[in-house]
């Protein structure tokens, strides 16, 4: 009975250890391994420029649909944006950012605000494309409405 005994631990004390490494190489082999890429996060972006406050629209009242100030943005990889709007009287607005390799032809982005009928304020993170970006603001009255919109470039 001892002899039994003893095989018996001799065999835990080497069969265990290697199922233990086993498993441990498998868990790390899943952890280094991901089954598909994931996709990055806009904060998760690294520039090499120090961040930069810029603006767009600061206290503007627009009567018609046009551009903002254009921002060149060719060192930034994003924008946290922050815009304020005031309306008087009800003019329904869409403000969208744009880009541009040529500071001539704008290529569409996300609309920053869509429908806008009150005043309101918000905070969004957007990715930036291309070396100038602007707002675009769509009326549809002329009526005055007042944005400000500011963003840290980073």
């Amino acid at each position: 009975m001892k002899n039994k005994q003893g095989w018996l631990v001799l065999g835990a004390l080497v069969v265990g250890p290697l199922l233990v490494m086993l498993l441990l190489s498998s868990v790390q082999m899943s952890a280094a391994a991901p089954l598909a890429a994931p996709t990055p996060a806009v904060s998760g972006f690294q520039s090499g420029s120090r961040p930069q406050v810029v603006e767009f629209w600061s206290s503007d009242a627009l009567v018609a649909s046009g551009g903002s100030d254009v921002v060149n943005v060719s060192q930034f990889q994003a924008l946290d944006v922050q815009y304020v709007v005031d309306e008087t009287v009800v003019n329904t607005t869409t403000v969208k950012i744009q880009f541009s390799n040529d500071n001539s032809n704008w290529s569409d982005g996300v609309d920053l605000v869509a429908n806008a009928v009150a005043d309101g304020n918000g905070m969004v993170q957007l990715q930036v494309f291309g070396v100038y970006a602007r707002m675009y603001a769509t009326l549809t009255s002329a009526d005055p409405i007042t944005w400000t919109i500011k963003a840290l470039a980073k």
